[in-house]
């Protein structure tokens, strides 16, 4: 006897699950302890009726039975599974290390690949905002001066920059370079000579 869920349909129920469920535990920072499946049930049906196609791709009276049922939590126990079996890769757990050592943390350990995916989003984003708050490296900071000073022929004012200012500073720059000399070409003031 064939199952219910067959082909196409449970393809697409597989991928359903598995998309959902790691929404799920990115909502619950990956931590085991805070799962809870009928809280995961309840939501990846209400996601699963407004947006998969796989429910469609079953015949209405089929959906009733108990078999469809047991089809469709077997089908979500298999990719669960499947989930936390792949172990994160090498070059994920050299990543993550990575990304501590810079941001000078223990490095998490990570159950599985997905988990590991997750945590170096979460890290790159930790780095990305803190870069943008540490005062300017000096190369940038002469970089800004010098089309301050082609702009508005006076230096940078002086004051504490951030990263994120000088891109900032240096963007708004650029525009009003490019506006006024109205061509295209390769930026010219990266090797300029700043006289002082």
């Amino acid at each position: 006897m064939h199952g219910i869920i067959i082909g196409k349909a449970k393809e697409l129920l597989v991928r359903s699950f598995r998309s959902s469920f790691i929404r799920y535990m990115a909502g619950k920072d990956w931590v085991k302890e805070n799962y809870r499946f009928e809280e995961f049930f309840l939501q990846w049906k209400e996601e699963s009726l407004k947006n998969d196609k796989w429910h469609k791709l079953i015949a209405e009276e089929l959906k009733t039975q108990a078999t469809f049922f047991a089809e469709v939590i077997g089908a979500y126990e298999e990719t669960v599974s499947g989930i936390f079996t792949e172990q994160p890769t090498k070059r994920q757990e050299r990543t993550i290390s990575s990304l501590s050592e810079k941001l000078r943390q223990e490095p998490t350990s990570c159950f599985c690949m997905e988990h590991a995916s997750y945590m170096i989003a979460k890290l790159k984003k930790k780095l990305f905002e803190l870069e943008k708050t540490k005062p300017a490296d000096k190369k940038d900071l002469e970089y800004a001066s010098k089309l301050y000073r082609y702009v508005y022929n006076q230096g940078l004012p002086k004051r504490n920059y951030r990263n994120e200012d000088i891109q900032f500073i240096t963007d708004e720059l650029k525009k009003i370079i490019f506006r006024t000399i109205d061509v295209h070409f390769n930026d010219p003031f990266k090797n300029y000579e700043t006289v002082h």
